[in-house]
């Protein structure tokens, strides 16, 4: 182990020292196998590589946002320097020609204006700095510091910013050492301070305890009683051992004997034990294949199993059959006798139909008087006389209608296939005549009732 030898006190200090190394390491190793699984290689163009490659070998490569006070500022000279040039060629042979108001104008701006107006170049060639307007903090240091800082080495001309960082971390390893041996206490030294309230505890507790055990028990009203014990019954009620108490098979056996006994009652009281047939797992008898078949060996597989219930419960209900000794008695069909058939309601019916016939022939006599009653010879008279007349009709048309009529009344009487035995033919002829007539006048008769 790595803390193997090392002081208590010293490993607590540096145990989380020891995690954060531990943890980096293995953030390290996390990211190396994650470089490792990623297959993209960024591709740098030529003229990047050649300008990383020809830099010189004691001057760092700086980023771009470092160095760009410098580029703003070779560019402009370079702008500058070509603008120059060009205006000095000789190539230049235009001349452009100003008014004299803005010639004077020019003139005055050279002579008082200086400095008053800036031109591009001027304000590319000033380095790029924050103004100081923006920054409104400013720290003062006291004569003491500025002492300090003035006769110390390190902040010498000869030291720099990482030597200043190297001499501060042993300075702070070096303290944090000396605290260290501060806080560790020396073997044998430690005086542990008590109360009066522990010391009580403690003497209660490994001294008087065990003498308060030891006396004879009294309860809180003086009993001194003890009981005396046989061996038989000490050697039932002996105290549990440890492993007895753990495993507890004392318990386990007796809910195992309740659970038994349970089990002989419950097999005692039922008794019934039904045969159980082992069905041999066979394989499917569809055909796969055939997908468009399926359906309908699965109907066809349907109806088998609703025949062959059907067949077991007619052996079902046969066998139960074969059990029963009640026998119905059954009537036989009624004997057949001469003797006449008595209708009930026969003569008030014909006396009904007598009615409704005479009804009808006494307002046939009424409707002859009323408009065929002897007209009188004609005259050729120079008027019209008005007599009663009735609408001529289409002769078609009323023998349609009584078709109709009797094509829905053979209807009606197809369904009437009720057909009495009287027992006599001349009984039967009569009943036959009856209902004829009845239903060639029942609306006559039906009116007058």
């Amino acid at each position: 182990m790595r803390n193997q030898g090392v002081p208590l006190i010293q490993r607590l200090h540096h145990e989380a020292d020891f995690r954060d190394i531990d943890r980096a390491k293995k953030k390290h190793l996390q990211e190396l196998q994650e470089a490792k699984s990623c297959s993209f290689k960024p591709q740098i163009n030529q003229k990047s590589a050649r300008i990383l490659k020809n830099r010189p070998a004691g001057r760092d490569y700086r980023p771009i946002h470092e160095r760009i006070d410098s580029i703003a500022k070779a560019k402009a000279t370079k702008l500058a320097r070509l603008k120059t040039e060009q205006m000095n060629s000789s190539d230049n042979t235009f001349s452009p020609t100003i008014t004299a108001k803005s010639k004077v104008i020019a003139e005055r701006i050279d002579k008082t204006g200086d400095g008053l107006r800036t031109t591009s170049r001027a304000q590319a060639a000033r380095p790029m700095s924050a103004p100081k307007n923006e920054f409104t903090y400013h720290p003062k240091l006291n004569r003491k510091s500025a002492e300090i800082v003035k006769h110390s080495r390190l902040f010498s001309s000869d030291s720099d910013f990482l030597s200043r960082q190297s001499v501060f971390e042993m300075r702070r390893e070096r303290n944090k050492r000396e605290l260290q041996q501060l806080t560790t206490p020396r073997p044998g030294s430690a005086k542990p301070r008590t109360s009066a309230e522990i010391a009580q505890v403690t003497e209660r507790l490994y001294n008087t305890q065990p003498k308060r055990g030891e006396q004879p028990w009294v309860g809180q009203g003086g009993y001194t009683f003890q009981p005396e014990i046989n061996p038989t019954s000490r050697a039932i009620g002996r105290t549990s051992t440890v492993e007895e108490l753990v495993s507890d098979d004392r318990t386990r056996m007796r809910r195992e004997m309740a659970r038994k006994m349970a089990d002989k009652a419950f097999a005692e009281a039922h008794t019934f034990k039904p045969e159980r047939v082992s069905k041999v797992d066979s394989e499917s008898h569809y055909d796969f294949k055939h997908p468009e078949r399926i359906l309908t060996q699965i109907e066809s597989d349907e109806v088998d199993r609703s025949v062959r219930q059907q067949q077991l419960k007619h052996v079902v209900s046969a066998e139960e059959v074969i059990g029963c000794t009640f026998k119905p008695t059954i009537r036989s069909a009624p004997a057949v006798t001469a003797d006449p058939i008595v209708v009930r309601g026969l003569g008030r019916f014909l006396e009904l139909k007598d009615i409704a016939r005479r009804n009808k022939e006494e307002k046939q006599q009424l409707e002859d008087r009323a408009f065929h009653a002897n007209p009188t010879a004609h005259r050729d008279l120079p008027y019209t006389v008005p007599e009663p007349f009735a609408l001529s009709t289409d002769p078609g048309q009323t023998e349609r209608q009584r078709r109709v009529l009797e094509d829905a009344r053979a209807r009606e009487m197809a369904e009437c296939t009720f057909q009495p035995n009287g027992g006599r033919v001349k009984q039967g002829d009569i009943l036959n005549a009856i209902i004829n007539d009845f239903s060639d006048d029942e609306d006559d008769w039906d009116d007058d009732i």
